[in-house]
């Protein structure tokens, strides 16, 4: 019988065993009892807003943070616990309230202070004690139950639930899944009566059931229901399969056990992750590829890592990061996420019932088999193609089985592969028979750790002999161990080493165990050591030579256990090495492989690392990744066929493709977890009340002196390896720096003095990718209050104090006697000096008035001269505007003396207040257009009769826009507006103080408001001061401190009332609010309404002499004013005559009239506009123009002349006056032309460049001396060059030099030639050429016609004047 055994045991020397792997996308862990769930079936799974994981089993709800659980459970007698601990369905609602269904009632859980409420009362009726088999909060955020005996909707305003029951149709029905669809169709499954469709106000739409004509479900009970992101809807059913449903269209596909790969009909719940529908049954986790309806069962239960835990699936979940959450009936709860089997572990021993011991080093085969030495069952064989294992001892009969099958290192030479076991022997295994043939017995036992090929044809060794590390073993098996220096002189022995590589033929790097790194030359019989005794760059920091491995550019690395790795150079030495401060995860390195994209990969000590050789970044995973090996073996690992690298250990071997290796790039959430207080963990609304709600909610933590010793919990919510998070904390007004502290999860701190800080915390995934956000929570430590020194000196200091007090009091009362006493005497000496001052200002103005008005009636004169050119009219407008700002500042000065003095009086009259201030707005509206101001006038009448004083409201309104402008920037905004009101309509707070005028008083209110800077708060009690100046940064906005004063002045003469206040969002508004009605006034003070005409009659005895009767085009929008205007002017001049500004100046470019004369205020377009429009315009540049302006805008004379205007008329003016300046101004041009047409170009004259003539001139003169030798230079190309036809052409220059084009071009030629002939050399024949005239003896007559000497007569008798001379 025992031969029968032996022989039977050694027929099975070869084993081999399938490794089936079903999971080829799911790989999954597993939490239980062991982790802290409170009990094994998982019903339902749950991730709040927070991130946190809850589960809902038989015995209790619990909530996961990745590394610990909390539990919540019913506790008898506790009416702030859950109802019951069978845990149904779970629910989170937009206002954080967690919804727990139960087998007996409903209750809620706040999310932020983390209190139950039960809803099993009486007064909650059925739902108190019935079992709650469903739960949905719809977008409407509306809860909804379903119980096993009927639906209710959550009333929060009543915190009561309304019983729905579709008129009886499920009235006490067990109503097993609700869902509302993205189209908002609440769909309500149920056990018995299939599936109903309704509306958001629950009217019923649809029903379908097993007996529906069109769309027949494959059974009543629909237990789940799922809406994928294509808008499908699917449902499971207790015992009819899978099926998806079309609502619309009626109809229904199904899948079941008879038409699929599912083995079970029961579905229980259905998810989503990745295009993939994930359905979770009564017989395991099933997958459709929504692409092609192919169906995938995915893993079976069982013990083996990866696959689930039970295979009975009760719910699915899958959170923020796309992991994948399975419930289980009795295996508690199993995840998986793309990133859990990054790294495959492979573990012989659990197909094998055997041990291997250490896996050690690997070769493989171009078919794909991984031969790996084992220490103790020889070699292990894995199939790359069909994960299959095999194992083929050595020795399989020996009783000492284990230790006759050790072999450490391997060679691969075609089909034999080369094995070195621990006892110095050297086997050699064929590949195709698998058998073995013993090839040298080393003279010494030693291990042998790693073989290559001699050039000779023969073996280098490598073992573990202290003496003996290197040996050469020839092809006739001649042991050689000691090896020639210097020419035979000398001899070396290498001690024991662990790895080799060839360099070249007879040049070898050796590592050894104790001895750092050497390099031996055959060829030369040379030997160099690298060793941590050495100088750089000989130097390694670790003697453990574990690694030699030569990359795909040709440079050496090296590995030391210890020292990290080096970058090696045969002719530089040691050029550089990289350990942890650089990155690697460990200095421990154990293994060097490098892959396909040229990036090495690491083993070490504590996991492995990838190391970008470009970028000279790492990427680490230690143990905790999921790579599975505990302990990685020396000098084992290697680059697969297939892209894989693999690393062998102490337990088995991993393997992983480095191109499929993702980074965990999900940043998870980071939240506080708890608060511990003098070692007493503090809860929501406890006895110390530090919290009121949780901590991840609160912002600030306020402890007493006592509560200075503080730990704080926090977590990162990835699930993910979750040990591997890292954390870093940071207690500003503590600590100096950021703290790194690993994975810990919680901070202390301890004898926190009184102060404030801030507690911030910062996370990273298991990859290390760290969130950009940091959490902060501030943290009051309150000093103490009680009986100590302190209190006994702020007694004495508090006695002190009152004691002091009480002398500054009377110390304080008699200096105030005596300040109060010196103020007064300061106010009446002020007070003098202010009429004193005010004396002489008024004074000064009196004086000031004769010469400004002897100032001022030359500048009109001059300013009306149209003799002058652009620049000095310019200059003379800007003299003239400051003359009347001057003088309106004096009259300012005498205006506030009258006022002051009583002197001030009204004179009220009637007038259209609306047109009066339209004539106001128009003087400042081209002010505003200059600063690109945004002015506008807004009123709702177009005529408001009212009483008013014109001339003092006129300097109101002139204030208060003058100042608007001003400090309004450019680009700004300005509001003129008016409106009449009655008194009840005025402001409340205005009320009270014009309560004294009667009732029925009728007011107008004034309102400009500005986009300016403002006027600060402590200001604008001060800004109605006679004399007060704000403060500006502006100097050229610094005005004189009168305007403000007289405009308040003038409004409560009137008896109404100015305010000011802030404009939004920036900008300041005044608001004038001035009675209207006529009884108001005094009798005194109305007087009757004056009526001024505009034109003052032309005096019949004057006649003027007017040499041509010129074209005058009158533009007036007033019909009377326009009619007698032309009337007076006809015997003169041809008139024509418009009504608007635009018809004007389309009439211009029609007719080219000799003079343009024009009111300012017109429709359509404004005289100051159209003056604008004129003077730019090329061709009607050089027309005069004389603007028209009412009496009360002189002062605006500036902006009239800023446009280009040639005079300024005041109305009411006269009718002789007004055509002697067209005459003077007429005549004056016809001069110029005259002037133009002996010296036409204007450098000749000395004429600066300004005019709109003058530009033209010097356009038509430089286009003549461009083209001066060209023949055809005519009216043609010259019309063609300045863009007007020849008709324009001629009446342009007719009317600037009463020359025509021909007669300009050839007085033109005939100045250069006389300039050539006296300063060039150029023969007269030449000359003429050169200026374009073809015959010289009509060069030689045009010459002498216009110079009075022929060409040759002018440069003789030039150069005899240069000689007298």
């Amino acid at each position: 019988m025992k031969k029968f055994v032996l022989l039977l045991f050694s027929l099975l020397t070869i084993l081999q065993i399938f490794a089936q792997n079903d999971n080829e996308t799911f790989y999954f862990s597993n939490l239980n009892l062991k982790d802290g769930l409170s009990q094994i079936s998982v019903i339902k799974i749950l991730q709040d807003s927070k991130g946190f994981m809850w589960f809902a089993t038989r015995n209790g709800l619990n909530r996961y943070d990745g590394s610990e659980f909390i539990v919540y459970k019913h506790v008898p007698g506790d009416s702030l616990t859950l109802s019951d601990n069978n845990i149904i369905s779970l629910v989170e609602d937009k206002n954080r309230n967690l919804w727990v269904g139960t087998a007996r009632g409903l209750n809620k859980l706040d999310l932020k202070t983390n209190h139950i409420k039960r809803y099993s009362d009486k007064k909650h009726g059925a739902l108190a004690k019935v079992d709650i088999r469903s739960l949905f909060v719809d977008s409407r955020n509306r809860l909804w139950v379903g119980t096993s005996r009927g639906l209710y909707l959550y009333v929060r305003e009543m915190d009561m639930f309304q019983r729905l029951d579709l008129n009886g149709k499920i009235k006490d029905e067990y109503i097993s899944v609700i869902h509302e669809t993205k189209e908002h169709q609440i769909l309500i499954g149920t056990a018995t009566k299939g599936l109903f469709v309704c509306d958001m106000n629950m009217k019923e739409q649809k029903h379908f059931t097993m007996d529906t004509p069109n769309l027949r479900l494959p059974d009543n009970y629909v237990g789940t229901l799922y809406e994928d992101l294509e808008g499908h809807i699917w449902g499971g059913s207790n015992a009819g399969g899978l099926f998806r449903i079309d609502i619309e269209k009626e109809n229904i596909i199904t899948y079941h056990k008879g038409n699929s790969i599912l083995t079970t009909n029961s579905i229980r719940c259905i998810a989503e992750s990745h295009d993939r529908l994930l359905i979770g049954t009564f017989d395991g986790l099933y997958s459709m590829n929504l692409s092609d309806n192919s169906f995938w069962k995915h893993t079976d239960a069982s013990l083996e890592r990866g696959n689930l835990s039970h295979f009975s699936i009760y719910s699915l979940f899958v959170d923020s990061s796309q992991t994948i959450w399975v419930g289980t009936y009795a295996g508690g709860v199993s995840y998986s996420s793309r990133f859990n089997n990054r790294f495959d572990f492979h573990d012989p021993t659990s197909v094998f019932d055997a041990l291997f011991g250490i896996y050690g080093s690997m070769v493989c085969t171009e078919g794909g088999c991984l031969y790996m030495a084992t220490e103790g069952r020889g070699l292990l064989d894995y199939n790359l193609n069909n994960s299959k294992y095999y194992y083929y001892p050595i020795d399989n009969s020996s009783r000492l089985q284990y230790s006759q099958n050790i072999i450490k290192g391997l060679l691969l030479d075609g089909n034999t592969l080369w094995c070195g076991t621990n006892k110095g022997t050297i086997y050699q295994f064929d590949t195709r028979t698998k058998q073995y043939k013993l090839y040298y017995q080393l003279p010494k036992e030693m291990s042998i750790y790693a073989m290559t090929p001699a050039h000779d044809g023969g073996l280098w060794i490598v073992g573990s002999d202290p003496k003996t590390g290197l040996i050469h073993l020839s092809a006739k098996k001649i042991f050689l161990d000691k090896f020639p220096l210097h020419d035979g002189k000398d001899s070396c022995q290498i001690a024991s080493s662990r790895c080799i590589l060839k360099l070249r033929d007879g040049v070898l790097l050796i590592g050894t165990r104790n001895n750092g790194l050497v390099k031996y030359d055959a060829n030369k019989q040379e030997i160099t050591y690298y060793n941590t005794d050495a100088k750089k760059p000989f130097s390694l920091l670790n003697n453990y030579v574990t690694s030699i491995i030569r990359d795909a550019s040709d440079r050496i690395w090296i590995g030391t256990f210890g020292g990290g790795i080096s970058l090696y150079d045969e002719y530089k030495g040691v050029l550089k090495t990289i350990t942890r401060e650089q990155g690697l995860i460990d200095n421990d390195v154990c293994a060097i492989v490098e892959d396909r994209d040229h990036k090495l990969w690491i083993s070490t000590s504590n996991g492995i690392s990838e190391f970008d050789q470009e970028k000279e970044q790492f990427i680490n995973y230690n143990s905790l990744n999921g790579i599975g090996v505990y302990e990685f073996t020396p000098h084992s690992g290697m680059l697969l066929p297939n892209g894989e690298v693999c690393f062998s250990g102490n337990n088995g071997f991993v393997t992983f493709n480095p191109q499929e290796l993702q980074l965990n790039s999900f940043v998870p959430p980071l939240v506080f977890t708890r608060l511990v207080v003098n070692n007493e963990v503090i809860e929501v609304g406890d006895e110390t009340g530090i919290l009121s709600s949780v901590l991840d909610d609160v912002k600030e933590i306020d402890l007493d002196y006592s509560q200075n010793n503080i730990s704080i919990g926090y977590c990162a919510l990835n699930f993910v390896f979750a040990r591997q998070n890292q954390y870093a904390i940071f207690l500003e007004g503590y600590d100096k720096d950021w703290n790194y502290i690993g994975n810990r999860r919680e901070a202390y701190y301890t004898n926190l003095s009184p102060g404030t800080y801030e507690f911030k915390v910062k996370a990273s995934n298991n990859d290390g990718v760290w969130s950009q956000e940091t959490r902060k929570i501030r943290i009051v430590v309150h000093p103490p209050i009680w009986e100590t020194w302190y209190a006994y000196l702020f007694y004495v200091v508090t006695f002190v104090s009152v004691l002091v007090l009480i002398m500054y009091y009377i110390f304080k009362k008699q200096k105030l006697e005596r300040e109060l006493q010196f103020q007064q005497k300061e106010q009446q000496q002020l007070e003098e000096f202010h009429q004193a001052k005010i004396r002489m200002f008024t004074n000064f103005s009196h004086e000031l008035r004769t010469p400004l008005t002897l100032i001022i009636a030359p500048l009109q004169e001059l300013v009306a001269m149209p003799e002058f050119s652009s620049v000095v009219k310019n200059k003379l407008g800007l003299i003239f505007s400051n003359a009347q700002r001057l003088l309106l500042l004096v009259n300012q000065l005498m205006d506030l003396r009258k006022n002051q003095e009583g002197k001030l009086k009204l004179r009220i009259i009637k007038s259209d207040m609306y047109l009066f201030l339209l004539e106001i707005y128009y003087a400042f509206n081209h002010l505003a257009a200059k600063k690109s101001i945004n002015f506008t006038f807004e009123r709702k009448v177009e005529q408001l009769m009212a009483w008013f004083d014109k001339t003092l409201i006129e300097k109101v309104v002139f204030n208060l826009l003058s100042n608007a402008m001003k400090f309004t920037p450019n680009g700004g905004k300005v509001v003129f507006s008016l409106s009449q009101i009655s008194s009840s309509a005025l402001p409340a707070e205005y009320q009270s103080e014009l309560s004294k005028l009667p009732v029925n008083t009728e007011f107008v209110c004034l309102s400009v408001a500005d986009s300016g800077k403002g006027i600060p708060d402590e200001e604008i009690k001060n800004i109605f001061a006679p004399f007060y100046q704000g403060e500006d940064d502006n100097k050229e906005n610094v005005g004189t401190g009168i305007g403000l004063s007289l405009t308040r002045s003038i409004v409560h003469l009137h008896h109404g009332i100015i305010t000011v206040s802030k404009n939004q969002p920036t900008g300041t508004v005044f608001n004038v609010y001035i009675p209207i009605s006529s009884f108001v006034y005094e009798e005194d003070q109305l007087v009757k309404e004056e009526t001024v005409e505009d034109v003052i009659p032309v005096d019949k005895a004057m006649h003027f002499d007017i040499e041509k009767k010129w074209t005058i085009l009158l533009a007036e929008d007033n019909d009377e004013v326009r009619r007698y205007v032309k009337e007076c002017l006809e015997p003169y001049f041809y008139i024509l005559d418009v009504d608007n500004g635009k018809d004007a100046l389309e009439l211009s470019l029609e007719k080219y009239p000799d003079l343009i004369l024009s009111d300012i205020m017109m429709p359509k377009m404004d005289g100051l506009e159209l003056c604008s429009r004129v003077k730019q315009d090329l061709q009607l540049g050089h027309i005069p123009v004389i603007l028209m302006t009412a009496k009360s805008m002189v002062v605006h004379i500036k902006e009239g002349f800023s446009v280009g205007a040639d005079d300024y008329i005041v109305k009411p003016f006269c009718m002789d006056v007004l055509i002697c300046r067209i005459n003077n101004i007429l005549e004056s041009r016809e001069k110029l032309k005259k002037l133009y047409g002996k010296k036409f170009s204007p450098e000749a004259m000395g004429i600066e460049i300004v005019s709109g003539d003058d530009r033209f001139t010097q356009s038509f003169f430089e286009l003549i001396e461009k083209n001066i030798s060209n023949p055809e230079l005519g009216i043609d190309l010259l019309s063609q060059e300045l863009g007007l036809s020849r008709a324009n052409l001629y009446r342009k220059l007719k009317a600037v030099t009463e020359l025509s084009p021909t007669e300009l071009i050839r007085n033109k030629r005939l100045e250069v030639a006389a300039k050539l002939l006296l300063e060039s050399d150029y023969t007269v024949s030449e000359v003429a050429v050169y200026t374009g005239f073809n015959s010289h003896a009509y060069f030689t007559n045009c010459f002498k016609s216009f110079y009075g000497y022929s060409p040759s007569e002018w440069v003789q008798r030039h150069h005899e004047n240069n000689e007298n001379v």
